[in-house]
This record gives C-alpha cells, structure tokens and sequence, in this order.
C-alpha cells in the first residue's frame, strides 16, 4: 500500500510450509520501503512456539528512533492492537493454542498495519518520489537504490565524474551497480555530499576510506576537519589517518602536539616499510628536538691542542688554512690572514638545536711549550660567534719562522658546551664487523656503528638533507635511538 500522509501503511506477508518449520528456523518476508525506513517481519520457532519479529532499519547513522503503533492481524483476526514500540525490534509469541485459533495450517497470514507517531534524527531517502523526481541515475549498493543527479555527484568527486563521462559504457546507463561497498558507509557518504549528515567518530574512518576511493575531496576535508576538533580519539590512530589518507593538516597538528609524554615506541610500526623515508625523518627530528639536549659541565679538564704548519707564509697569498680537526667531535680550522692575523674557526653546523662551546685559549707560535703570546675565553654560539681572532705585529710574527715556515699552536680547554656532538671514539668511517655502507651526501656511515650510539648528539648529527639516503629500516633504528637514549 502506498504512505498517506499521516505517516501510515500495511505490511502484509503470507508466510507458507510453516508445518515444515523446526527449531531455530527462520521464515522471512520481503522487505519494504516506507518514510525512508526498512521493514521487514519474519517468523521463527523456539522449542515450543511460534515468534514473529517485526523490525524497522535505516541507513541513518546516529541518533534516531521512530516511535509507532502497530496493529496485527493473523489470518485476518486481530491478534494484538495498539502495541507500541520505540526500539528498532518488535516482538510477540505465537503459542500452540493460537494455532487453531486463528486457523493456521501450513501457511499464515500475517499484517502489520502500522502508524508513525515520531521520527527523530534525520531520513533523508534517496529512492522516494522527489529522490527520483530530482535525479537522472540510480546507484544500486547491495539491495538498496540510491537516485542521485549525475552533475552533482561528479562535482563533488573525480570517480563519478570520469564513470558519468562518454568514455564509458556506464555514462549510457540509468542504473549503475557499485560492487563490494557498504549500504550504510555508502549513504553516509551521500550525506556528507548532500549536506544533510556530519562526520561523527563512528564513521569517520568509513568516510575516509570512501573518500579516498570516490576521491570525494569535500568529505576528506570534512573529515580532516572533524579529527581536528576531537581530542577523544586516539593519538596514534588520528596520526596514523594522517599519513594514510595526507591529511597534511592533521599530520602537522599531530606533530605539533607531541611532547616529551609522548608514547613515541607505539609510533613505530613493526613493519618499518609502512612509513616513507620523508615521514620518518619528520618523526626523527621531532623526537630530537623533544629530546634533552646534551649538555657538558666537566668534572675533569677537557683539553686539546691544535697545531698547524703554515709553509713559507710570507708568500702564501692572502690566506693560509690548515686541515679541519674534529677533537671531542667539534670541527676547528686555523686560519692565517694577511701574514699577521690569526683565527680560529669553530665549523659545528648544529641545525637542530641552539648550541654554544666555551673554551679558554692559549695562542702560542713556534712550539707549543713556549710561554704563550696570548690568551682569550670565547663563547662560540649558533646565535653569533663562530670565530676568534688573534692579530699580530708582522714583527713579532717574524721571530716565530722556522725556515719560512709558520709554527701554531692553540691549547684549548672546553669549559662547557651545549648541543654539541660530543664523540671521541665513535668512528663511522670504520667497516669492520658492518654489513652495509650508509651514503648521505658525501659521507659514509656503517650501520653496525648504530648500535654504538649512546647519546642524544651522537644520534643528532646523523641527518641527512634528502630523506632517501636513508632506508625505512635505518630511519627506524635511528628514531627508536633517539627516543630512547641509553
């Protein structure tokens, strides 16, 4: 029977071989369509009696309830009036005495006339009269028709718009079957699209997923834009959506919101190769930069000397420059400009962090056992000052030659440091008991002097600038380093 406005119908159904029905079996009827809402009744047997079902299901996702009264008919008698229900489910017994009662044999008629007294949460139908008034194809998912209008739907998403296009044999049809998507998924989807649902944390990763299929960008960013608000779901999982789906904004968010509580072990899957290169290294780098920077107040003197033979200096040209030292791990080069000024260049290139070494210094020309000539405390930073200069008359210079040849020397003594790599033995030049060579840039690394790794500015200095000179498997090891300093 078709709906009248009050919101009422009959559902019907003749149920046949009932004298054929054992435990557990179960008879149903068709479903039907009324008001946006599935309906079906069915009939099923205990160990003594008959029970007939008779529930209602919608595509709606969320809150939503319909409240009806229903009357029943066996046979054409009345079985049982003006019964209420509010849940999806209603139920009532069949006992053996209503068997002869209402003349049930091998079949029984059953009728449903039902009456909707309030709908709560949105019913929007996409297989009513104005669903197919409006629309020019249908989309049948599983069971259910879905009338929709062809330009609209291809605005909002690319896989329509090349499926309604002339290049395939589907733009000629007027129903078109999408296999192996779900009903309920699929009608959310469409809400988002016709505005009429929100993503809701129950569907949000549906949504995504067919988004990404449909390549819907409206519904990707409404997602993106809900898990941005919510704080209620999981950290690891929002992130995870991120870098599945690029959702570039959440990513950043994500990463933005890491801390040093931050659980970083679960963010690495036991499958390296299921994160790239690019987003292991944004991991690496926050990590580090959530990581304790190092910093050095020595118990015991650290010192080291620094010399340098400059050959035939009086004729060198304007600038003399000695091999670049890396004692403690620190860079150094001496310089010698014009023939009478000295300086000492510090080369730490430290780009994740601020950094500064402070050191006493004591310039001392023809050997290093000779009274010293001058003497500084240089605070060498990432903000400012990364040389120390020592100017001398050329006369004095002079009395220093030995066969042309400029002898220096700088004793140095670190007094503190900051964000400095600090490694005496750690050589990664070495290929002794390695299995693979490591290449970024112009540097060699062994990946067995990973495990040697100990400190957080050991672990710091290895970042190369193009992700890929690393695999996943080492960016892995190198961020599990990382987090987890020993």
């Amino acid at each position: 029977m078709s709906d009248d406005k009050e919101k009422k119908f009959v559902y019907k159904h003749v149920f046949e071989n009932m004298r054929n029905v054992w435990y557990d079996d179960i008879l149903q009827g068709p479903k039907e369509k009324h008001f946006g809402v599935s309906w079906q009744l069915n009939l099923s047997k205990d160990y003594y009696d008959g029970i007939a079902y008779f529930y209602c299901e919608s595509l709606q996702t969320g809150n939503w309830s319909i409240n009806t009264t229903c009357d029943i008919f066996v046979n054409g008698k009345p079985f049982s009036t003006g019964q209420n229900f509010k849940s999806p489910l209603n139920r009532w017994d069949l006992f053996k005495n209503d068997i002869q009662k209402y003349g049930i044999d091998d079949s029984a008629t059953i009728e449903v006339r039902v009456k909707i007294n309030e709908m709560t949460g949105l019913f929007h139908d996409f297989d009513d009269y104005f669903a197919k008034e409006s629309s020019d194809v249908v989309l049948t998912v599983g069971d259910h028709k879905f009338h929709v209008y062809k330009n609209y739907l291809s605005f909002h998403s690319t896989y329509f718009k090349t499926l309604f296009s002339g290049n395939y044999a589907e733009s000629e049809k007027s129903i078109i079957k999408l296999k192996d998507i779900d009903p309920k998924e699929f009608y959310t989807f469409l809400g988002i699209i016709y505005g009429f649902l929100v993503v809701e944390e129950s569907n949000v990763e549906h949504l995504l997923k067919l988004a990404d299929f449909f390549d819907a960008k409206i519904v990707t960013e409404r997602c993106e834009q809900f898990l941005m608000k919510i704080s209620i779901n999981d950290f690891l999982d929002k992130f995870q959506l991120s870098l599945k789906y690029k959702l570039d904004n959440l990513k950043k968010k994500c990463l933005s919101e890491m801390n040093k509580n931050t659980d970083f072990a679960r963010l690495a899957p036991g499958n390296c190769n299921e994160y790239s290169a690019e987003i292991w290294k944004e991991l690496y780098l926050k990590a580090l930069n959530l990581s304790k920077i190092d910093k050095m107040s020595f118990a015991g003197e650290k010192k080291f000397v620094l010399k340098e033979v400059f050959k035939n200096i009086k004729n060198a040209g304007l600038t003399s420059s000695g091999d670049i030292k890396e004692p403690f791990g620190i860079p150094w080069k001496l310089h010698v400009l014009y023939g009478n000024t000295l300086y000492l260049e510090c080369l730490h290139s430290e780009k994740l962090n601020s950094w500064f070494v402070e050191v006493d210094i004591e310039l001392r020309l023809g050997n290093e056992k000779d009274v010293k000539l001058k003497e500084k405390t240089i605070k060498f930073a990432s903000s400012n000052l990364t040389k120390v200069v020592f100017e001398m008359e050329k006369n004095d210079l002079d009395k220093y030659l030995i066969d042309g040849n400029l002898i220096v020397a700088l004793v140095v003594k670190i007094n503190e440091s900051m964000g400095i790599r600090y490694r005496e033995h750690l050589d990664f030049g070495k290929n002794k008991l390695s299995d693979v060579i490591l290449i970024a840039g112009d540097r060699k690394f062994y990946k067995k002097c990973l495990s040697e790794l100990k400190t957080t500015a050991e672990i710091r200095e290895l970042v190369p600038e193009n992700a890929h000179d690393f695999g996943p498997d080492v960016w892995k090891e190198l961020f599990l380093k990382a987090t987890s300093p020993q």
